[in-house]
């Protein structure tokens, strides 16, 4: 897979555990969500220019794996 589409996947999963205020595993470690989702927004940055114009074209994807997340922990 392109590492850039897997950067992008990682963002997408930072963003629905934010959405849902969770705590996002990363390497292993908790992480805080919003701090993660700082992160993720610097990446896309990176890879796209503007991470938040990013975010923004794809919160239907980022929802409905929020929305999964939810079911997943019962919160749903």
């Amino acid at each position: 897979m392109d590492k850039s589409k897997e950067l992008e996947g990682l963002c997408l999963s930072i963003f629905a555990h934010s959405n849902n205020d969770y705590e996002v595993t990363l390497s292993g470690n908790g992480t805080n969500c919003s701090e993660a989702s700082n992160v993720a927004l610097a990446i896309l940055d990176i890879l796209h220019g503007d991470g938040r114009k990013w975010r923004k074209q794809n919160e239907k994807q980022i929802e409905k794996y929020a929305k999964k997340l939810r079911k997943d922990y019962g919160d749903e």
